[in-house]
């Protein structure tokens, strides 16, 4: 299999046409045709269903077609990569994290990794509302999201790797009469107002606390659903209530707030996440030093 042969039946294959195909390759038709049967007889199969005036991908031909998109995407790709390695400019690895949250021990070893290792790559860190993640990352604005494991069950076209376990704490403001309390349970708090992020925002920390209120039998006095994490943190530094936050969320710096670990509250599951078909020549280095950890 040759590139010529490539481009003729990816190109016939799109304007489902020899004639139409021979025209945007600037060759003749008969020439074309040459190509893709020579394909055809190196690979055994039929690519193409001939009629009198039309062609039509067979179900052989749909997937070669498939296969040789990627590969030849891929191989732009890597054309692209090694030109701006030559050039001496950086390839950036652009990684999306959830608004608010801190890095932590967890991602460490791989970030001090590249800054001493990998020179010609460049590591990019943006945040974005748990909403954004998926889209950043099918769009081709970030590389790798972290984001918790309960957000990813439904998306397709993705993979992903355990990261972080990490603990969810119950979040008050420092003054609470409560916020020293030896060995506190979720019951002692009944009659604060419990702020709870909007499901658009976070789907996968609305549903873990309601989870929680389900499977615990607890019921606070008073639950108000707020818009953004920016809005959460805003009403939880005024003391208008408490909620629900792991322990590795910026707030938890915040001298005005504590972070209690409560019985009742568990941990969340963190992962690092990709798309199956994306070409960054980076990304792997990156991942395969993302060790699961436990953070307490």
């Amino acid at each position: 299999m040759n590139s010529s042969q490539v481009r003729c039946f990816l190109m016939a294959a799109e304007y489902q046409s020899f004639t139409k195909a021979a025209e945007k390759l600037f060759m003749s038709q008969p020439g074309l045709s040459r190509q893709i049967v020579s394909l055809e007889d190196e690979l055994g199969v039929t690519l193409f269903t001939r009629g009198r005036n039309f062609i039509t991908l067979t179900d052989a031909g749909k997937i070669c077609e498939e296969y040789l998109k990627r590969i030849t995407n891929e191989y732009t790709h890597l054309i692209d990569n090694l030109k701006q390695i030559e050039a001496g400019r950086h390839i950036p690895l652009n990684i999306g994290a959830l608004e608010g949250q801190l890095i932590g021990k967890c991602y460490e070893k791989a970030i001090s990794w590249f800054w001493r290792n990998k020179p010609e790559a460049e590591l990019k860190m943006a945040y974005y509302p748990a909403s954004k993640l998926y889209s950043s990352l099918i769009d081709g604005a970030i590389d790798v999201a972290i984001m918790a494991e309960s957000e990813i069950a439904d998306m397709p076209d993705i993979s992903y790797k355990r990261s972080r376990r990490d603990r969810l704490c119950l979040v008050v403001p420092a003054n609470h009469p409560l916020a020293d309390k030896e060995s506190p349970s979720l019951f002692d708090f009944s009659d604060d107002t419990f702020l709870l992020l909007d499901e658009s925002d976070s789907s996968a920390l609305s549903a873990q606390i309601r989870s929680l209120f389900v499977s615990t039998g607890f019921e606070p006095k008073e639950k108000r659903v707020v818009p953004t994490f920016a809005t959460l943190a805003m009403l939880l530094e005024s003391g208008a209530g408490v909620s629900v936050l792991n322990k590795w969320h910026s707030l938890s710096n915040a001298p005005y707030l504590k972070f209690l670990e409560v019985p009742e509250i568990g941990y969340r599951n963190e992962a690092v996440v990709w798309c199956r078909n994306n070409q960054n020549p980076f990304l792997h280095d990156f991942l395969d030093l993302i060790e699961e950890v436990v953070e307490d």
